[in-house]
């Protein structure tokens, strides 16, 4: 593996289980090595309360995002040409003896990494997790929190009407969709009140979960109707 790293020279992305942390230690100073050559590290690992604080020690030198669910295997992609499987299947009973399967069709490498790269701007990076630890919230409650992943759809929604509209119209946007929002559910018996633009993108998000047939078209002249 190491050998690997040392080669790199544009990207290592790293797809991680509970079972690869340790080897993630091991890797550390080539991962620095390999940011010192100008080479993007990326880390997707699982929201584990017990390892948040670990994470946070790679930031200086790898963006890390963190995923709900601990992947089953563990997943390691080079310059997007070595894709490499490292299974939780043992070779013996040495928890350091990983099965490595290399991927040497390109067309399942390259479905991997279209699936890797969706997966990475679709999660939370570990500057808001920590930011919300330090904030006083428990660990343990914070790591199955929902607004961790609020915060994911809110970031995501609000980017695409900024690229799409500008960050003036979009702001616009979103608190006049909030205040629609809080109107439907109200209707719906939900009496909420706050207003700011932060509570708007989530009124939005509740709304989802109380109809899904409400639709917001933002190129009609008054995209908070349908």
């Amino acid at each position: 593996m190491r050998d690997e790293l040392s080669q790199a020279e544009q990207e290592v992305v790293m797809v991680l289980n509970r079972s690869c942390f340790r080897l993630l230690r091991e890797l550390r100073e080539d991962l620095r090595a390999a940011y010192d050559r100008k080479v993007k590290n990326r880390i997707i690992a699982p929201l584990l309360a017990d390892q948040i604080s670990k994470l946070e020690g790679f930031k200086d030198f790898a963006e890390v995002h963190v995923v709900h669910k601990e992947p089953e295997d563990n997943l390691i992609v080079i310059d997007r040409k070595t894709t490499i499987i490292i299974s939780s299947a043992r070779l013996s009973q040495d928890p350091s003896d990983y099965s490595l399967i290399y991927i040497k069709d390109k067309g399942v490498a390259e479905n991997i990494i279209s699936f890797v790269d969706f997966l990475w701007v679709e999660l939370p990076d570990i500057g808001s997790i920590i930011s919300l630890i330090k904030s006083g919230e428990d660990v343990s409650r914070v790591a199955s929190s929902a607004s961790v992943y609020y915060n994911t759809v809110l970031y995501a929604f609000g980017k695409i009407l900024v690229d799409e509209f500008g960050e003036r119209k979009a702001d616009e946007l979103i608190r006049k969709a909030g205040v629609y929002a809080l109107q439907l559910l109200e209707e719906e018996g939900l009496k909420l009140v706050k207003d700011d633009l932060e509570e708007s993108l989530r009124l939005m998000v509740d709304l989802a979960s109380v109809s899904e047939k409400i639709e917001i078209n933002y190129s009609s002249e008054d995209p908070l109707r349908t």
